[in-house]
């Protein structure tokens, strides 16, 4: 038999999504057909509600954080990927806050560092949190705050301004992929000022492929 030409043979992942989208047990030539009809109307990856069809946890980190700078010392909040996770964290949006105009300073990092238990990353579908009344699920995201002269090897990222005082403000920076042990750090432009940081974003199990 012939090469058949459809992507959805090739990739698994899209294939299963698409069944347990459309709640269709065929086998791979049903799908096939299913696919050839649905793929310019279904995209599988745009969805949010179905983002546990792609295995994927989307979080955000509260606002519970303010951090109280000191005398040199910059604010920050970070958000790390534990080392033996066996997820990968895709971090998609920043917010930021400060009592003064200032901007703020995104970076990636591997330090360990700041308090943590005041935040949280908190998981967004609420429809698969398990039983014994339960409000929310914790993303296994680890989030820290605290206060720092300098942030040593960290590697900085870009700024951007907080033009607006005591306003969240939303930042363009760029997505960043955090791999197991590696964290996003989102710092205080300004010394001795109050800060605070969001994250959102979403975590998945790694592939065999990633580890």
């Amino acid at each position: 038999m012939g090469q058949q030409h459809n992507e959805l043979l090739r990739a698994g992942a899209i294939r299963q999504a698409i069944k347990d989208a459309l709640e269709v047990t065929e086998g791979d030539v049903g799908v096939e057909r299913l696919g050839e009809t649905l793929t310019p109307i279904i995209d599988i990856w745009s969805r949010a509600e179905w983002s546990q069809l792609r295995n994927e946890a989307l979080f955000c980190t509260q606002t519970l954080i303010v951090v109280a700078g000191g005398a040199g010392l910059f604010g920050f909040v970070q958000i790390q990927n534990p080392l033996n996770s066996g997820r990968i964290v895709v971090v998609t949006d920043y917010w930021g806050v400060s009592t003064i105009v200032t901007n703020a300073q995104l970076a990636i990092t591997n330090t360990v560092r700041g308090a943590t238990g005041g935040d949280f990353a908190i998981q967004l579908d609420t429809r698969f949190i398990g039983a014994g009344g339960a409000v929310a699920t914790i993303d296994p995201v680890v989030v820290s705050s605290g206060t720092s002269a300098a942030f040593g090897t960290d590697v900085p990222l870009g700024r951007y301004a907080l033009p607006v005082a005591n306003t969240w403000n939303k930042l363009l920076l760029p997505t960043i992929i955090l791999a197991p042990g590696a964290g996003a750090v989102l710092s205080d432009g300004t010394a001795n000022d109050n800060f605070g940081a969001v994250f959102g974003g979403y975590s998945r199990p790694m592939r065999p492929s990633e580890l």
